[in-house]
């Protein structure tokens, strides 16, 4: 026998609203949660308030008695989605958050995968979704209709505008501003469309660089580089626990190293081509122009992209390796993509660039990044639901992955000491760092890059030499402030590539001269 509740017609406008206040109230506790600590309760009560007529308003205007339920239950799953990220993750929904998820891969997306993630979404969306499903409307006439659709819409909208005005209003928007990517359903479709405009504002004419870029001499260089992913300054300098004790020693670690951006498809980008974090004002940039492996490529250096970052999709990120000959792709442990380095060394006879794109500490499932001889500091957390863990587990997990690393690393070095013919550097430089629950703050990019913590900006970056010289000129220069935005001139300087377009103020290895 049904309940009462679904055996009885239901008017619409009450679902309406009873959507709005679930996805205004229910799905917006993280919001409302930092909201209360810079306002009244009573500025807090109206704000919310606010949100209801708001939500009611908008569900209104796009939904009729034949398609509310799909407009309710797409603005459900999308507000429980984000909720999810939003308060057990506490990242905020940005647009480089949705870019990142444009560039998620299947492997990454599993890994965020877990029972926690499952009871929250069946308690705030597949739950609310069967009532949904089970309701019945009531039907009537047009003209009663009509009337009560333009009632509702009229009280809603004076609602809204009489608390804009009366209680939100500028003043309270520009505190807001901070907290508007933890709004649901707002922030992702906001989000949204800010990416899609920067991505139209991004087409342009394809930029060719360096065209007249040459080789000034005739010695053979290997570099390899290696693209940390989520390895943060502070977790290597001055840090109680040494997490690269086989590579640190040998190299010199740049403790004052800023990234590009907080995330992957901005920060790798940016710092392979001549754009600086001043310059890289759109995500999409790098699609247009050439970059420093085309030119590498283009003066007759081998250059091979081996991207263990990108797993199954074998894209590589921001179109980087797109017009590059050599490129492999791997999607497991990092051990699989070094091994491959260590065979094509064996067959390099002539000047090469090797970038590997590592997966390293990517989050949230720290304690699947490294083999379980690496699981060195415990106890860890065994989840990617972060917020199930002890601070001191999730630091574990995450240290443990760099010690991995640090074992990579140290093979890479020894494979290039026998290069006896050629000059040989490796450079490990992360993409950005990581938040490890700092100020309720996990992994990377839920803020604008003017309001990330330093955990999520200051990266590891350190240099190791075949040549003593080298190592020593840049060992002055641990503790100066540097960046990204001198890896793409450092690498024209390191092969000794001449061009129109080199800037040796921001080469690491002339600056100074």
């Amino acid at each position: 026998m049904e309940s009462f509740m679904f055996a009885k017609p239901f008017n619409y406008h009450f679902l309406i609203l009873l959507t709005a206040i679930f996805m205004s109230v229910g799905l917006n506790i993280e919001f409302f949660s930092k909201l209360s600590t810079i306002t009244t309760p009573s500025t807090l009560a109206l704000t919310m308030l606010f949100m209801i007529f708001l939500f009611s308003l908008a569900l209104e205007l796009l939904s009729y008695i034949w398609s509310v339920k799909i407009v309710c239950a797409f603005f459900i799953t999308l507000s429980s989605v984000s909720s999810y990220f939003i308060s057990v993750l506490h990242i905020g929904i940005t647009p480089d958050i949705i870019q990142s998820t444009l560039n998620t891969n299947l492997s990454e997306a599993q890994s965020f995968l877990n029972p926690h993630l499952f009871l929250y979404l069946l308690a705030t969306c597949i739950f609310p979704l069967f009532l949904l499903y089970k309701l019945k409307l009531k039907r009537t006439k047009l003209s009663y209709a009509l009337l009560t659709k333009l009632f509702c819409v009229g009280i809603y909208l004076v609602g809204s505008y009489g608390l804009w005005f009366g209680v939100v209003g500028k003043d309270l928007v520009l505190q807001l501003r901070p907290l508007s990517s933890l709004i649901t359903p707002i922030s992702p479709i906001r989000s949204s469309i800010l990416l899609y405009n920067a991505k139209a504002k991004a087409s342009m004419s394809y930029q060719h660089i360096a065209l007249d870029a040459k080789l000034k001499d005739s010695r053979k260089r290997i570099l390899v580089l290696v693209i940390g992913e989520s390895v943060r300054s502070e977790n290597l300098n001055d840090y109680p626990r040494e997490l690269m004790p086989k590579f640190k020693p040998q190299s010199v670690s740049f403790k004052d190293f800023s990234s590009c951006g907080v995330i992957t498809a901005i920060s790798v980008p940016c710092m392979l081509t001549s754009y600086t974090h001043s310059t890289y004002t759109n995500r999409y940039l790098s699609d247009y122009i050439d970059n420093i492996l085309d030119i590498t490529q283009r003066v007759g250096i081998a250059t091979y992209w081996l991207d263990n970052n990108s797993g199954s999709s074998k894209a590589c990120i921001g179109g980087l390796c797109d017009r590059l000959k050599e490129k492999y792709y791997f999607d497991g442990l990092d051990g699989v993509m070094f091994e491959k380095l260590k065979e094509l060394l064996a067959h390099t006879t002539q000047s090469s660039f090797f970038i590997l794109h590592t997966y390293g500490s990517h989050g949230p499932d720290y304690f699947n990044r490294y083999p379980k001889e690496f699981e060195i500091h415990k106890p860890t957390c065994q989840t990617s639901a972060l917020n199930q863990c002890s601070s001191e587990e999730i630091i574990n997990s995450y240290d443990n992955s760099i010690l991995y690393t640090d074992s990579l690393l140290e093979q890479t070095i020894a494979w290039l000491k026998g290069m006896q013919d050629f000059e040989v550097s490796l450079w490990f430089i992360s993409d950005h760092g990581e938040s490890l629950g700092e100020g309720g703050n996990y992994m990377h990019g839920g803020l604008p890059y003017s309001l990330s913590p330093s955990t999520q900006t200051k990266v590891a970056s350190l240099m190791w030499f075949g040549d003593r010289q080298s190592y020593l000129s840049l060992k002055a220069k641990e503790n100066t402030p540097l960046s990204q935005d001198y890896v793409f001139h450092s690498i024209l300087g390191y092969f000794g590539i001449t061009t129109k377009d080199y800037d040796k103020k921001l080469d690491l290895l002339k600056q100074g001269e």
